[in-house]
């Protein structure tokens, strides 16, 4: 938890984690609240109203006002992008075994279908999709990285359900093993690759099985279906643990 930097109409601001929270808590309450009183969710124009009630008079909550008053609060709408998109800090809700539970995974590289596209995986597992929010407070021990391929994504079976804060410009790529199997014997020769899945020159060979899968990260393109065969292997160990 902590701020981060943005930019908004050509000055820096700073975003926080906890306000982020309280204020993404309000309006779900306030769709509940509409929902079960009136029937349906609150319009924009009824929430921008509502914003500018809620910060009448409260000139002491912003550093900027000096000697002004908030006149108006503006929400502006934009038409969905039919093709699916996705960056850095995206994450996705992975039904396993037909959704018999869910798995869960952050986008940490790869902005395109031209780029690949590395996704962080988590031990995480929930019976219902977790919200932005409650992902965001909840503990997500590690398990890989994977480039991944699109498939399940781009047939809208893995869900984007927010995007957590992610520092692109501070992240590196882990390192990733693979195996080489002799095509006329039974021999495996492993390696790691250095800060990629897919590069064959960054290939360090000379490691033993151990020192290669204790890298945890599998090099190559996986496919979405395989991510999710693995995701619910590894739900199945944290039931028998």
């Amino acid at each position: 938890m902590g701020f981060w930097e943005e930019e908004r109409q050509g000055e820096k601001i700073l975003i926080g984690d906890e306000p982020l929270d309280i204020l993404t808590d309000a309006f779900q309450q306030i769709a509940n609240h509409y929902q079960t009183d009136v029937g349906r969710k609150p319009t924009i124009l009824e929430l921008e109203k509502l914003i500018e009630l809620a910060l009448e008079g409260q000139e002491g909550y912003q550093a900027d006002m000096g000697g002004f008053l908030i006149s108006e609060c503006k929400l502006k709408k934009k038409k969905k992008s039919k093709r699916i998109q996705w960056k850095p800090g995206d994450v996705f809700a992975i039904p396993l075994n037909e959704g018999e539970v869910y798995g869960y995974g952050m986008v940490v590289k790869g902005k395109s279908q031209t780029d690949d596209l590395y996704i962080e995986y988590y031990r995480l597992f929930t019976e219902n999709v977790l919200s932005i929010t409650e992902i965001k407070r909840k503990e997500k021990p590690y398990l890989f990285t994977a480039n991944t391929g699109f498939t399940y994504i781009l047939s809208g079976l893995w869900k984007k359900i927010g995007t957590l804060p992610f520092n692109e410009g501070e992240y590196q790529l882990p390192d990733f093993y693979g195996v080489d199997e002799t095509p006329f014997s039974n021999k495996k020769v492993y390696y790691i690759v250095k800060g990629s899945s897919d590069d064959p020159d960054a290939r360090v060979y000379g490691v033993s099985k151990a020192e290669a899968e204790a890298v945890k990260n599998p090099a190559g393109i996986i496919g979405t279906g395989i991510i999710a065969e693995w995701l619910y292997e590894e739900y199945i160990k944290t039931k028998k643990d």
